[in-house]
């Protein structure tokens, strides 16, 4: 085994140890967001792969913590997610299909309607701004689609 793929092995287990399931502060949990969103420009698939995933575990895990931890408040979601959607809509420059395969896994986030609306709106600016050269407008219309409908879904659930 080569230097390359022990370094990507070891990354995948870092990014995969981050328990999901403990109790952190809020410090701490800007700390485990920023180190996800570092690897979202890595050049290894896997890595941005579940780099991007456990983004995504951790918005719900850190929403949850408040149920588990009485005096725990989470980041307000305009906070957490807006350094997320920049280093995404940067990086799908460099690497296109982020933005769809980020879409995808942010799918789990139906029962976070603030965070739905938060994506939606970042996908119509994505859409007006043409920031994302790489991004075809049927691709921003299939996301924007998909996070609509899950609005409008979540709403009906409440």
């Amino acid at each position: 085994m080569n230097q390359e793929q022990l370094n990507i092995e070891s990354i995948q287990e870092e990014l995969r140890n981050i328990p999901l399931d403990e109790l952190f502060t809020l410090e701490e949990w800007n700390i485990t967001f920023a180190r996800f969103t570092e690897f979202i420009g890595h050049q290894n698939e896997k890595i941005r792969e579940l780099a991007v995933e456990r983004i995504v575990k951790d918005i719900c895990s850190e929403n949850l913590q408040k149920y588990r931890q009485n005096n725990f408040v989470p980041e307000s979601s305009a906070q957490r997610i807006a350094p997320i959607l920049s280093a995404i809509a940067y990086q799908e420059n460099q690497t296109p299909g982020l933005v769809e395969e980020f879409c995808y896994y942010a799918q789990r986030l139906i029962r976070y309607e603030d965070y739905l609306e938060l994506i939606l709106q970042w996908l119509n600016n994505l859409a007006e701004n043409k920031q994302c050269e790489s991004l075809s407008v049927e691709t921003i219309l299939t996301c924007q689609i998909r996070f609509f409908f899950m609005v409008i879904f979540g709403k009906k659930l409440n």
